[in-house]
């Protein structure tokens, strides 16, 4: 799909996958809300949920699995028909515990973890922990914007 970059045929392009947003009978203002929370969550919601169908779709391809009837591999996954149970490639439990949770415990738990037991041996408790934890969610924060804008 990177052939069609920012075109009709992208995957990726927000202005049609927020086009419900676009259409929705909800003041303007709402609608503003809805973008920035989709915004600041983007990898989560949007990429994370993708790059895995991409990944199931590679796994069918290679084993010579058909892709389901009336399921268009060109078109989005998305966080509602993850929760619907409507997306034909995987569960909510499955991308909770082979996509999100990994990263969400590595990223937000692991790695500043070492930062916990070098405040308490400096006397300064969890002060380092949490500060790298706010790091690393400002920096989380900050590519979902890039990603999205």
């Amino acid at each position: 799909h990177h052939y069609c970059l920012s075109e009709l045929d992208d995957p990726d392009l927000v202005e049609n996958n927020l086009s419900e947003i676009r259409d929705a009978e909800a003041p303007l203002f709402m609608k503003y809300l809805i973008v920035l929370g989709a915004m600041l969550s983007w990898k989560w919601f949007y990429y994370a949920p993708n790059t895995y169908k991409e990944l199931k779709l590679a796994q069918c391809r290679r084993q010579g699995t058909p892709i389901p009837k009336g399921v268009d591999p060109r078109d989005a996954v998305t966080i509602r028909s993850i929760f619907a149970g409507t997306n034909p490639f995987y569960s909510v439990s499955e991308l909770f515990t082979k996509v999100l949770g990994p990263y969400l415990i590595i990223h937000f738990f692991l790695l500043p973890l070492p930062y916990l037991f070098v405040g308490r041996h400096l006397g300064v408790g969890s002060l380092y922990f949490f500060n790298a934890l706010r790091t690393l969610i400002l920096g989380e924060v900050m590519t979902n914007m890039h990603g999205f804008l």
